[in-house]
């Protein structure tokens, strides 16, 4: 795997994340912690289902 596109497509997903967080949720009502929790578990899915096709396109 490219270690270029494998850093891009991380990028990609945090600002995908990031995103969806801002657009679902309330940064003034929810707590913090709250906040980075549900970052870190949408990240960390969609981290999974991207990175998978890369991973599997990619071999050889």
């Amino acid at each position: 795997m490219s270690a270029v596109a494998l850093a891009l497509e991380v990028v990609v997903v945090f600002f995908l994340a990031l995103f969806l967080l801002h657009r679902y949720g309330d940064f003034r009502k929810q707590h913090r912690m709250v906040l980075f929790a549900t970052l870190l578990a949408w990240f960390l899915c969609f981290l999974i289902v991207f990175i998978l096709p890369l991973d599997v396109s990619t071999r050889s």
